[in-house]
């Protein structure tokens, strides 16, 4: 038998690999997202990264780059 199941997470209160989800109820999150295995959720140096110029301009250019990419 297979089943899926679909968790509603509250990333801003999810800290190192512990995952909150809508009800307030904190998990390990076994499975390891790829973004959370190295430094797990929120980690206080990705946050600041995240408010800086560098990191729009890096998701910028990403985001250009992928969207050529699919259109062939």
């Amino acid at each position: 038998m297979c089943a899926t199941l679909t968790l509603t997470a509250d990333y801003t209160k999810s800290i190192g690999n512990y995952i909150v989800d809508a009800d307030q109820n904190q998990l390990l999150d076994a499975y390891a997202q790829i973004a959370s295995i190295p430094v797990g959720y929120s980690h206080p140096k990705l946050m600041e990264l995240a408010k800086s110029d560098e990191f729009a301009l890096a998701a910028s250019v990403h985001a250009t780059v992928a969207r050529a990419d699919r259109a062939g």
